[in-house]
This record gives structure tokens, C-alpha cells and sequence, in this order.
């Protein structure tokens, strides 16, 4: 499938990573430190809204985003008019505010929803949104929508596909950005979902062959994201969706026998 190279299912039989421990020591709140905002990265995101430089405003949003600092990127993002809201630069960046502050802190009460709304205007205006798209899939997902999380994150590897042949026809299967190694990893988690709903007793479930196949897919375009410590580096991956990530791993080890070809080969 988009001409990776083949790995064999044997390797659904390695063992399972372990599940994420739950009972660590966790800091009291005074020990977590917050962090530090970037005054200059703050001033630079407000004035590059005021001059209505969407796309150097969502660089530098993100930015702050990927220091986890929410509080700054929610104050830039409250300079935004009312039409730079529907930007889709400026709607990406404010679903994933939301999805950061739903992850960070539940309290707040922001929801899957919030994120959602944000990447379906991002998407609308610009329909080759690739980053978009990824993060719309795992939006679905968490919904438990995953009919629409498998659309969004296919929609996403073809966008992908199409602008690494841009980018050189003769080489090896690969993904053109790295952030689309998420969405053949949530394809796994999304079919294996969709296979416990389908399956009929006694018959391989084409959804978990899907799931198996896409898991090898991911395993041989990054083999970190077995890894539960690296996932939880990415701000896509909540708990929750590592959790998801992790069983999934296991079920597919588990059911590797059924879903091998009738001839094992």
C-alpha cells in the first residue's frame, strides 16, 4: 500500500510496550512550574496579527504552543479580528489551543468539539490543509466518530502523498511531513475500532487487516511510535490516545494469527 517497502506481520508478534505506569509519584502543583512566557514571541505574534500576517502570526502561535505555553497563544489569538478568525492559519491554531488546554487542564472545560469547529473552518477555506486535516482525525476519534476520523486521516495521507511526488517522484516511500506518521497510526487505532463493531465470529474482520496493515505502515515509517514516552513529546497525543494506541498494539498482537493470509504466507 502506497508502495512501502513490505514488512512482514510477523513483527504484530513482538511483545506489547508496557502500559503507561499509573501509579507515579506526581509533583504537588507548586513544584510544576509554569512556563516562562516569551514576552519578544508575544509581541511578535500580536504584531503580526495587527499587520495581518496570518501566516507568520500561526508560526509564531505555535511556537508558544509547542512550549506549552496556552496562556500566551490564547492572549495573541484574543488580538485577532473577527475576519482573521476564519483565516484557516488562524483556525488551525486556535483548534489546536483547544486541544492543548483540553489535554493540560480539564478544569477549563474545553472539548473535542472546540478543536473540531476550529479545523473543519481550517479545512473548508484551504481543502489541501494537511496539518488540518491530521489533527481533525484525531478530533473525530476522540468523539468516537471514527468513520469520519478514517476520511480525515486518509483524506491527509493523500495530501501527503501527492506533495512528496511533488517534491521527488523517484524516491523511496516516504511521508513528505513527519506529522502524517500520526494519522497512519491513528488509522490503526480507528480500524481497530471499527473491526470490535464489524467483526463476524469465525471470519477475519477486513477492518482489522486494515488496522494490521497500517500499523506496519507506521512501524516501518517511524519505529518511535511504539514508544509511549516519545508519543507523549507530541501535542496530538493525549493520554487518553496513547492508552488507545498502546491497546491497539496489543489487540492486533494478540489477533496476528487471524488476520494472516488463508496460505500464511
Amino acid at each position: 500500500m502506497l508502495g512501502l517497502a513490505i514488512v512482514t506481520l510477523s513483527m504484530l508478534n513482538r511483545p506489547a510496550p508496557s502500559p503507561i505506569a499509573t501509579d507515579l509519584p506526581v509533583a504537588d502543583e507548586e513544584d510544576i512550574a509554569a512556563p516562562v512566557t516569551d514576552t519578544a514571541l508575544l509581541t511578535s505574534a500580536i504584531n503580526a496579527l495587527t499587520l495581518d500576517r496570518t501566516s507568520t502570526a500561526r508560526t509564531l502561535i505555535e511556537q508558544m504552543l509547542d512550549r506549552t505555553d496556552v496562556t500566551a497563544a490564547a492572549s495573541a489569538l484574543s488580538t485577532a479580528s473577527t475576519s482573521q478568525l476564519d483565516d484557516p492559519d488562524i483556525a488551525y491554531v486556535r483548534g489546536r489551543l483547544a486541544w492543548q488546554q483540553m489535554v493540560a487542564d480539564p478544569s477549563l472545560g474545553t472539548t473535542p468539539n472546540d478543536a473540531l469547529r476550529a479545523w473543519l473552518m481550517a479545512v473548508e477555506s484551504r481543502p489541501d490543509f494537511l496539518e488540518a486535516w491530521v489533527s481533525l482525525g484525531f478530533a473525530y476519534y476522540a468523539l468516537g466518530d471514527y468513520g469520519e476520523a478514517i476520511q480525515a486521516w486518509e483524506r491527509a495521507i493523500a495530501i501527503d502523498q501527492a506533495q512528496r511526488r511533488d517534491i521527488n517522484p523517484e524516491a523511496s516511500p516516504q511521508v513528505a511531513n513527519s506529522i502524517t506518521v500520526n494519522a497512519y497510526a491513528g488509522l490503526a487505532m480507528a480500524y481497530q475500532n471499527e473491526s470490535a463493531i464489524t467483526i463476524v465470529p469465525g471470519e477475519r474482520s477486513p477492518s482489522q487487516q486494515q488496522a494490521a496493515s497500517y500499523y506496519l505502515q507506521t512501524l516501518a515509517l517511524d519505529p518511535a511510535m511504539v514508544n509511549p514516552t516519545a508519543l507523549a513529546l507530541h501535542w496530538l497525543w493525549s493520554p487518553t490516545l496513547i492508552g488507545d494506541w498502546q491497546t491497539t498494539i496489543a489487540q492486533l498482537a494478540v489477533s496476528s494469527a487471524d488476520i494472516l493470509p488463508e496460505d500464511g504466507s
